[in-house]
């Protein structure tokens, strides 16, 4: 349900000229000092491509281990590591 509520109010903000589209740039939105390893795949990400769930980026969600996303994820230096 958090999907479905959350692209309705992205459409209503786009409505209502408070976002372009929903080809904006994610890296655009977020400040810089956020993001770790800038790569294509993050300078191509949308607002689009969030709704989705289709952000190009790799998730390994199982087996939980040292290798798992999530696992790399908590222990980088601003937890958002791989963001």
């Amino acid at each position: 349900m958090t999907k479905s509520v959350t692209s309705s109010l992205l459409g209503l903000s786009i409505a209502q000229g408070k976002w372009s589209g929903v080809d904006v740039p994610v890296l655009s939105q977020v400040p810089a000092r956020l993001i770790e390893a800038v790569d294509d795949r993050k300078r191509a990400m949308t607002l689009g491509n969030l709704v989705d769930m289709r952000s190009g980026m790799a998730w390994t969600e199982y087996p939980y281990n040292e290798k798992s996303s999530f696992y790399l994820m908590s222990k980088a230096r601003t937890g958002l590591g791989l963001f």
